[in-house]
């Protein structure tokens, strides 16, 4: 009696069959409540610390930055006297 797939084709098999029990047995052995946790923790202690930086700067740091982030006033396109005129 033969085997319906070659050696390679079983490894294959095998192979992502032992891929899938490992990722079963870990999604039920790891506890998905304690990883929110510790996410949660972590970022709520990287909004403290921008927090913290924000408060820590000074009034002129804030004008300075709110000038670079505001949109600057359109400034009129000027095109050289080539383009405006139409010579044929």
């Amino acid at each position: 009696m033969e085997l319906p797939f070659t050696n390679l084709e079983m490894a294959f098999i095998l192979l992502a069959f032992v891929i899938f029990s490992l990722f079963t047995a870990a999604s039920i052995y790891t506890n998905p409540d304690e990883r929110n946790k510790e996410e949660e923790h972590q970022i709520k202690e990287e909004k403290k610390k921008k927090s913290r930086k924000k408060k820590n700067c000074s009034d002129e740091e804030h004008k300075t930055e709110g000038s670079e982030l505001s949109p600057a006033t359109p400034q009129p396109q000027i095109f050289p006297q080539e383009f405006l005129t139409h010579s044929k």
